[in-house]
């Protein structure tokens, strides 16, 4: 849905574009939410613009979970396209698109007493070292608000905010123990699995992802 959503935008673009007389470009660098990244937008007149971005974010985690203390990372890098509208023709717009990509975790445990895993207790040694993969979907619709001094009809520098929410998928998770004494025993793979739904249950509570954004650039 998002996919054919972005691409439903770039095809609006190209048709677009060679009817406006008005049109304009910018180019900036962002920071937010989404991490660091940067932008461009194409206005066709005061009321719309087209505008496409990406950027990245990588954060340090350090999370306990039943028990559990977990360390890994948090690794995020959307890329999106939107269509903005801006209904009183000055800074204020409504803005709706898709975008690629999704807030990912990686953690690794290694537990240095008994933990409970699936209702079970199991030493150090039956557990090894814990890892575990998670994503909220691969791609979101995206609606938000916001000013940007962009719209004006003058070249140079521009300054803009956004806020607004990306609305993933449910979340998918995936937990492996390695270097325990029971690696491959069923039970103690059945409580993983049942840690793992667990903890994916859990996730499903933060696929809204709020986007909070600040850019400057400049227009042409």
């Amino acid at each position: 849905m998002a996919k054919r959503a972005l691409f439903g935008l770039a095809a609006a673009a190209a048709f677009m574009a060679p009817g406006m007389a008005h049109a304009d470009a910018s180019f900036g660098a962002q920071a937010g939410t989404g991490g660091l990244g940067v932008e461009g937008r194409y206005a066709f007149n005061e009321m719309f613009a087209l505008r496409g971005s990406v950027s990245t974010l990588e954060w340090d985690v350090d999370e306990t979970y039943d028990g559990v203390s977990y360390n890994g990372q948090l690794e995020y890098t959307p890329a999106g396209v939107y269509l903005d509208y801006h209904p009183f023709a000055n800074g204020f717009f409504v803005t709706g698109g898709a975008m690629i990509g999704a807030p990912g975790i990686d953690l690794t445990a290694t537990p240095a007493a008994s933990v409970q895993i699936g209702g079970a207790t199991y030493t150090p040694a039956d557990v090894g070292t814990l890892e575990v993969n998670s994503d909220i979907g691969d791609s979101a619709p995206f609606i938000g608000v916001g000013w940007t001094s962009a719209n004006s009809k003058s070249q140079g520098m521009y300054f803009s905010a956004l806020a607004g929410a990306a609305f993933y998928g449910d979340a998918t998770v995936s937990m492996r123990a390695r270097d325990g004494l029971l690696a491959a025993d069923p039970t103690f793979l059945a409580d993983l699995q049942d840690e793992a739904d667990a903890l994916r249950d859990d996730l499903n509570d933060f696929k809204t992802y709020p986007i909070v954004q600040l850019s400057t650039g400049y227009r042409f």
